[in-house]
């Protein structure tokens, strides 16, 4: 048998050892510049060994290939080991920020109507508050409502929005911050609830 001149298997090829130079191994001759082992291409040779599954805080290395001469097959065997700690608690912290970027940014609902909260709308919102401020008391304008047409909005109605996005956007970042030290001591810690309610009445 064969078997017997492999050691190990690299890269999916068998490693062959006790193989003299001159030679004829695997249909060919080894020369004189040879080295004392060649490789074997294992591609006739059946590979067992599936990825294992790993857990949220694991990950996973190779396959090694192993040689199994008694059942004649190459067995892939992985590598399961923990992510180090500070490095889930890093990865962590960035799932909350995104996590509070969605949040911020995903628009609130004022007694009904939608205002956009994101980082074009605001500063439009702010820029129409003043428009209005210099023009003539009860004055107007078109207001773009995601989802539901234009509405008729004054400076009041305006103002008031104004205020719940502001609130809305403190309280997405006040979240966030109660929750970096809670994931720093525990990475494991549930970030998607206690958030602020998008409904404004």
């Amino acid at each position: 048998m064969l078997s017997e001149y492999f050691s190990n298997v690299v890269g999916g090829e068998i490693l062959a050892i006790n193989i003299k130079r001159g030679s004829v191994f695997n249909k060919k001759k080894l020369g004189s510049e040879s080295p004392d082992y060649v490789y074997a291409n294992i591609g006739l040779f059946p590979q067992i060994g599936d990825k294992p599954s790993i857990g949220e805080y694991q990950t996973v290395s190779g396959p090694v290939m192993q040689w199994d001469s008694e059942n004649m097959v190459v067995r892939k065997v992985y590598a399961v080991s923990d992510i180090p700690v500070g490095e889930c608690v890093r990865r962590k912290r960035e799932e909350l920020a995104s996590l509070r970027y969605t949040k911020e940014m995903s628009g609130i609902s004022v007694l009904g109507i939608n205002v956009s909260t994101d980082s074009i709308s605001r500063p439009a919102l702010k820029d129409r508050i003043y428009e209005l401020s210099v023009s003539p008391e009860g004055a107007e304008i078109n207001w773009k409502v995601p989802g539901d047409g234009c509405v008729k909005a004054n400076l009041s109605l305006l103002t008031s929005w104004r205020n719940a996005v502001s609130k809305y956007s403190q309280d997405c970042i006040d979240r966030e911050c109660e929750l970096i030290p809670l994931v720093e001591s525990d990475h494991t810690t549930d970030i998607t609830t206690g958030w602020p309610s998008r409904e404004i009445e």
